[in-house]
């Protein structure tokens, strides 16, 4: 599996936005409002299918404050005769009403994929083009890999590599959308069934991830290398494993692997249940595993120190969009984290995730699986440490999880990892890399309207002064970096 979300229709708990610029937001985030305005549009564009609309929920915003906002959609309903649907679809609210027009001006009448739907169309109510999924320009060969007949044709060229080398024929054929985020990326979930001469059918799934670039056939062949020596299906660490890519649609395709997303798990049962498992301590031998892999002449060099602060300084000035009033606070933390620069040469390189945190793990009874290699790179080991504590950190900001638990569940997950691995774990390495890590999350907070961070932001920015006080603080190259972690969170508590 390359990718799994929580429901998308659970959507963000947006806070009310005020944007002067873009006077129709707070309507176009409203799930309610927006299923009254699907069904007029669909009355307008669609008046002989007799769609009504049961559901709408709002999947995703992304909000760039005093210029643009593209929200994402999920509408569920049903046509005349009963067949129900479930469609998404993505709006664009643009403050230069210049782009909305030339965006009108250059819709296509029919799209790959799109079926019935108009790829492009207007939403006078609140003064967005929306667009039907798959239709989107960024993403040109999104609509193909929705159309049966492309697919058949990949799959009857790829037997062997799909475990249907006796096959002869496709019979049936399921496409469904995973995760989406427009102009970007999409996973897409395949359920295959295939024939052979005897009539036996033969089913399979797997899952596809379509990039905007080339880059896809980058990760494909890092899959390649780190499945190969990460061994198979009975290891601890389960990496899905690649079987094919689509060079002429940026698509990789990757192995079926039925897990449950730690994040869903724990929506699910509760943070408090999930955290009092053994699993921190299994993530964190699985991260040593990983950075055992041996490196590939092949694999790019991963972020450097001064671009983790180019990006820090980015979040932060597009945090200061969000709120104006905190940029004191800001440009006082960039100072700081600048004051506080990593020696290079102290630590050796080693195959990284690039991503590593709690919405890349999957979980199976005893078995993990890690996903989501988009940014594998050779690269600094406390890199990846640092983003994964990050993310345990910013549950008490993002869903309020007591921060005593956070504390105890890095500290398992560090313990492991430490006891796993023969090079040391430098505590300010880790505390350093934490802050730019936090200030991504704010500002992907801000853009998504996630209510209960942006609610939390005055403790989050007392966290981020909390790590900086260790990275500060924290001895070079000490090995135990568990002690520093704590005392961040009961700093910032």
């Amino acid at each position: 599996m390359i990718s799994e979300d929580p429901d998308p229709g659970s959507g963000p708990a947006s806070e009310t936005p005020v944007d002067d610029r873009l006077p129709h937001l707070r309507a176009a985030i409203d799930g309610e409002n927006m299923a009254r305005q699907f069904s007029e549009l669909f009355a307008r564009d669609y008046p002989y299918r007799g769609l009504a609309v049961e559901d709408c929920r709002v999947a995703r915003v992304y909000h760039k404050p005093g210029k643009s906002a593209r929200i994402t959609y999920r509408v569920a309903g049903s046509d005349a005769i009963g067949a129900r649907f479930v469609r998404w679809f993505w709006a664009e609210l643009a403050a230069d009403p210049e782009k909305i027009h030339s965006a009108l001006k250059k819709a296509p009448d029919t799209w790959p994929g799109c079926g019935p739907w108009k790829p492009v169309t207007h939403l006078p109510s609140i003064d967005a083009v929306v667009h039907a999924f798959p239709h989107d320009p960024s993403l040109e060969h999104l609509g193909a890999l929705c159309e049966p007949g492309v697919i058949e044709s990949a799959v009857a060229a790829r037997l062997p590599a799909l475990g249907g080398a006796t096959a002869t024929r496709c019979n049936a054929l399921r496409v469904e959308p995973v995760k989406y985020v427009p102009g970007q990326r999409c996973v897409m979930r395949y359920d295959v069934e295939l024939g052979d001469a005897a009539g036996t059918a033969l089913p399979l799934h797997f899952f596809g991830k379509t990039y905007k670039t080339s880059r896809s056939r980058y990760v494909f062949e890092a899959l390649v290398h780190v499945t190969k020596h990460l061994g198979d299906d009975d290891s601890d660490l389960v990496v899905p494993t690649p079987i094919a890519h689509l060079d002429e649609h940026h698509t990789l395709w990757q192995q079926g692997w039925d897990g449950e997303a730690l994040s869903a798990m724990a929506a699910r049962l509760g943070w408090e249940n999930v955290l009092a498992t053994d699993v921190m301590s299994r993530i964190g031998r699985a991260l040593a595993r990983l950075h055992a892999v041996p490196l590939a002449d092949s694999l790019m060099q991963g972020p450097a120190a001064d671009e983790c602060l180019d990006n820090a300084a980015g979040d932060a000035a597009d945090i200061v969009g969000f709120e104006p009033g905190r940029r004191a606070v800001l440009g006082s933390i960039l100072e700081r984290l600048r004051a506080s620069t990593l020696d290079v040469e102290a630590v050796t390189p080693c195959l990284i995730h690039g991503t590593f945190k709690i919405a890349q793990v999957l979980c199976r009874k005893e078995k993990l699986a890690l996903v989501d290699f988009d940014s594998v790179a050779v690269g600094d080991p406390h890199y990846d440490l640092a983003e994964f504590i990050a993310s345990v950190v910013y549950l008490k900001i993002s869903d309020d999880v007591p921060t005593g638990m956070l504390a105890d569940a890095a500290d398992r997950f560090l313990e492991a990892y430490c006891a796993a691995v023969e090079h040391p774990c430098d505590p300010r390495r880790i505390a350093w890399y934490v802050v730019p890590f936090l200030l991504g999350k704010i500002h992907s907070s801000m853009k998504k309207r996630e209510g209960t961070a942006i609610r939390n932001l005055p403790y989050a920015l007392d966290v981020i002064e909390a790590w900086l006080d260790a990275a500060h603080s924290a001895t070079q190259g000490e090995t135990d970096p568990r002690a520093d972690f704590v005392q961040a969170h009961e700093r910032s508590a």
